[in-house]
């Protein structure tokens, strides 16, 4: 690609002005291209307030069942404890 565009990476800045104006050219319009091609998937894309809940929801289900301790020893072969509960409120004494 750097061949295309004239800049020659041995040459430092020793570049012809060229050369760097068409880098520089690739590092602004190649991002934006695939910031547009990234905007034109979400055309049509409707998120309503309930669709977002759902999936909230959904989320919060998956991860209330994911187990950190086993993802980890899945991944060092290291075996973990898998952690505690926080303990809840201490409930108020009963008056007697």
């Amino acid at each position: 690609m750097l061949s295309r565009l004239g800049y020659d990476a041995t040459l430092g800045q020793r570049n012809t002005p060229e050369a760097i104006q068409a880098l520089m050219l690739s590092f602004v319009v190649g991002p934006v291209v695939f910031v547009m091609l990234g905007a034109a998937c979400l055309i049509g894309y409707r998120l309503t307030a309930d669709r977002a809940a759902d999936v909230r929801r959904q989320l919060e289900e998956r991860d209330a069942t994911f187990d950190p301790a086993g993802a980890l020893e899945g991944l060092t072969g290291e075996e973990r404890e898998a952690p505690r509960p926080a303990p809840g409120p201490t409930p108020a004494p009963r008056p007697s």
